[in-house]
C-alpha cells in the first residue's frame, strides 16, 4: 500500500511543478510584454556564456527575461533600445555619422 502512495506521489509532484512553472512563464512574458522600454546603453558586460548584461549609465541592468543578446549581436555603447507597449518588437537603434538614429537591429522574444 504505502508503494503504491509513493509511485501515485511521483507524477503529481511532476504535474505540479511543470504547473507553477508554465504560470510563472505566462505571467512574466504578459508583465514583460506590456512593459514600455526606452534604455540607452552606457556599458556592457559579457558573460562567459557569450550573453551581453547591458547598463544604464546610473549602473541599472536592463533585466529582461524574454529577450537575450548575445556578443554576436554587435551591441555597443550608446546604442539606444526601444519597445513599445504592447508589443513585443524590440528595436536597437544607432547614431550614423551625421548623429541621426537609424534602426540597426530588430529582436523578438525568444
Amino acid at each position: 500500500m504505502k508503494a503504491n502512495k509513493k509511485i501515485l506521489f511521483i507524477p503529481i509532484f511532476f504535474i505540479c511543478v511543470l504547473t507553477i512553472n508554465y504560470f510563472c512563464y505566462t505571467y512574466y512574458s504578459k508583465k514583460e510584454f506590456k512593459q514600455k522600454i526606452n534604455f540607452s546603453i552606457a556599458k556592457i558586460n559579457i558573460t562567459p556564456a557569450l550573453r551581453c548584461e547591458l547598463y544604464d549609465k546610473n549602473g541599472t541592468e536592463l533585466d529582461l527575461n524574454s529577450y537575450t543578446f548575445f556578443k554576436t549581436d554587435s551591441l555597443r555603447t550608446n546604442d539606444s533600445i526601444v519597445k513599445k507597449e504592447n508589443s513585443s518588437k524590440m528595436l536597437v537603434y544607432r547614431k550614423n555619422n551625421s548623429g541621426k538614429y537609424i534602426i540597426f537591429s530588430e529582436f523578438q522574444p525568444d
